[in-house]
């Protein structure tokens, strides 16, 4: 860009907004697009990866030509060496030389840099300055591919008849931009304009900070509701046990121990399962009477910490009740988890469990042919992708070759978030009977509540992002504005060093109070780069000043010192006004 035209200058401001606006606009045809080549599309009779990668690759291809048929449009300078090497240069040439009077890097003219060249070597490190707290920014805002997704795998993630993943979540941010990129450049940045409010680079830089601690207080505020709705089970000194009637036959069930005879008594349909019951660990007994007068009177061990879950079933011409120990540790992050419990009086070793979803169509093969679930036992819990499932029940006998006969039941069931579930197969007058039942509950707290963190980490990012790209770039030297767009870059390196410092030291036990510590953490920074900013004079690039003569040095060579001829001051000829010729450098 041309400084020196006012409208190049305009232009500039807005090229910054339309080159972020452009990247997101990529990442979220991406997020989009390539899921539907991906699994829409079939290849060699599975999804088309082939397509999902090939696509993007042939527009990257597109992209280099479109850009080198428009590189006669731009304004090229010839590279010039390397910057940062000439500036470690100067830097160690200031400190292997003595000077009284000068600053720092002035000493380094005795060695053969130019003034000019220490003068932006000393913008450059103005700016530089204004850099030491900016990695916390990067610090927060990439989280949203961490912390935030899996916060969001705690989550409900069903929306109306769709369910939202957790890692598409991350899709929000870049819409947002599209969103909101137009809106403050055409009408909030103008509005202050018009309101006389300041709102410089480095101001909207410190409010995009800002922005960035809120979004982080409202993610530990969401993650709090997330743990106060989670499941914890029973103390250890406490147990719980639950009451299913697999039995073809309405049961009343009365349960007791020696000290407290009646403490609870529940009237069951078949199929039908009570609410669960807490007690002290101990032993007790349920007493079970059928409408039909069979009836019977078990044990049960409640040990502390611990759930249980006590069928209630056919046992030959007797009542049996069968105690088994529930699974109530949390799921995986982003899956539910399914036990079986086999109360049938027939051998029933085959679950497939198929996941619809679109058009696809496949099995888990965890309960398999060669592990049959043999009857009164429960099968170990698994966890699945919390989706919804087709379960079919099948006889090892009508089995060859993996390939069985006519299921003896079926049924869809719906698995949630975060749940833990037990599928009880039994058997009344009509046949075998498959219920599903809750063992812990799963995810309540719905994944839209991650909205407005996003909302408020984009705004922050539109100010804070977009801004200090432009602000890097107009306030570079010409000699230094490469260097200063990397210095840029290299804040977000820092900010992603500080997650894994963070993450690996594993500081705090909740992630609630990880979210608010990088709140108060970006409120610090704030604070130091407000400091900063108050201390910072801009630079207009429209001043040219000539540079200031220095005498020639008798003592020094540049070319016995090895220096670029490019830093190093020139002398040349130059008339007096009274005729007399004058050395000069420039």
């Amino acid at each position: 860009f041309d400084v020196t035209d006012e409208n190049e200058s305009r232009l500039r401001q807005k090229f910054f907004s339309f080159f972020y606006f452009s990247i997101n606009a990529g990442s979220v045809i991406s997020i989009f697009l390539t899921p539907i080549l991906r699994g829409d599309v079939e290849c060699y009779d599975d999804d088309c990866y082939p397509l999902a990668f090939g696509v993007p690759a042939a527009l990257m291809v597109v992209s280099i030509v479109i850009f080198v048929l428009g590189s006669s449009m731009y304004k090229r300078q010839n590279p010039e060496g390397n910057v940062v090497v000439k500036v470690i240069r100067c830097i160690a040439a200031a400190a292997r030389s003595k000077g009284q009077g000068e600053q720092f890097l002035d000493r380094a003219q005795s060695r053969g840099f130019t003034p000019d060249f220490i003068s932006d070597v000393r913008k450059a490190f103005k700016v530089l300055i204004i850099f030491l707290p900016l990695p916390i920014f990067w610090a927060l805002f990439d989280q949203q591919g961490s912390r935030w997704t899996l916060q969001a795998a705690q989550m409900d993630g069903r929306i109306g008849i769709a369910t939202l993943k957790p890692d598409q979540m991350s899709a929000v941010n870049p819409v947002f931009i599209l969103i909101f990129i137009p809106i403050f450049e055409s009408a909030v940045y103008p509005l202050l304009l018009k309101c006389k409010i300041p709102f410089r680079p480095l101001q909207r830089m410190c409010v995009g900070m800002l922005f960035a601690g809120a979004a982080f207080v409202v993610a530990g505020f969401v993650q709090i509701s997330i743990d106060n709705a989670s499941y914890s089970g029973p103390s250890s000194s406490e147990a719980s046990v639950r009451f299913i009637n697999a039995f073809p036959d309405n049961v009343t069930v009365q349960m007791g121990n020696a000290s407290t005879p009646f403490i609870s008594r529940h009237q069951l349909n078949p199929t039908e399962a009570s609410e669960k019951i807490e007690v002290f660990s101990g032993s007790f007994y349920a007493f079970v009477t059928a409408n039909d007068e069979r009836q019977t009177n078990s044990s049960l061990n409640l040990t502390g910490s611990h759930e249980f879950t006590a069928v209630i079933a056919e046992n030959g011409s007797l009542i049996a009740v069968e105690q088994f120990m529930s699974n109530i540790s949390h799921p995986s992050e982003d899956t539910a988890g399914i036990g079986i419990i086999n109360v049938a009086p027939t051998l029933l070793p085959l679950l497939a469990v198929n996941l619809t979803h679109k058009d696809d169509n496949y099995s888990i093969s965890t309960y398999n042919l060669s592990t049959p679930l043999l009857p009164y036992t429960r099968s170990q819990s698994e966890e699945v992708p919390p989706e919804e499932y087709f379960v079919q029940i099948f006889d090892l006998s009508t089995c060859n070759s993996g390939e069985c006969g006519d299921a003896l039941a079926n049924l869809t069931i719906d698995l949630s978030n975060g749940g833990m579930y037990t599928l009880v197969v039994g058997i009344d007058s009509s046949g075998i009977t498959l219920k599903i039942y809750e063992d812990v509950p799963p995810a309540s707290v719905s994944i839209l509540w991650q909205v407005p963190q996003y909302v408020v980490i984009t705004a922050g990012e539109v100010m804070f992002s977009i801004t200090g790209l432009e602000f890097a770039y107009s306030q570079a030297p010409e000699s230094m504005k490469s260097l200063m767009q990397a210095a840029w870059l290299l804040t977000v390196a820092f900010g992603n060093l500080v997650d894994v410092i963070v993450a690996e030291s594993d500081f705090f036990d909740e992630q609630y109070a990880e979210f608010f510590f990088f709140a108060g953490l970006i409120g610090v920074m704030a604070i130091i780069f407000t400091i900063l900013a108050v201390r910072y004079k801009y630079v207009d690039e429209n001043d040219k000043t000539d540079p200031p003569s220095v005498e020639p040095s008798t003592s020094y060579s540049p070319a016995s010192h090895g220096e670029d001829s490019d830093d190093v001051k020139k002398p040349i000829l130059a008339k007096k006004e009274d005729g007399e010729s004058d050395v000069q450098h420039l």
